[in-house]
């Protein structure tokens, strides 16, 4: 969805944020987009005994873009 707005971007170098994009610290505190692995280990936390309490919770993958936005959520 977002191939076009962060094809332009700079990548992050490593091999932790593989995939991921470096973005400005205005637009996402964590400086950089999503990479596979943040998205994996979100769901591998759910799918865990780990998450084995989570009752309908709803949890953001966004690298802190909320707290800097929060009317857009």
């Amino acid at each position: 969805m977002t191939e076009n707005t962060v094809s332009s971007l700079e990548k992050v170098e490593g091999e932790m944020f593989k995939g991921a994009h470096k973005m400005a610290p205005g637009q996402s505190p964590a400086e950089r987009t999503g990479s596979e692995q943040d998205f994996a280990g979100s769901i591998l936390f759910m799918a865990s005994p780990a998450g084995a309490y989570l009752n309908g919770e709803t949890l953001l993958s966004d690298g802190g873009r909320l707290a800097q936005m929060p009317a857009t959520y």
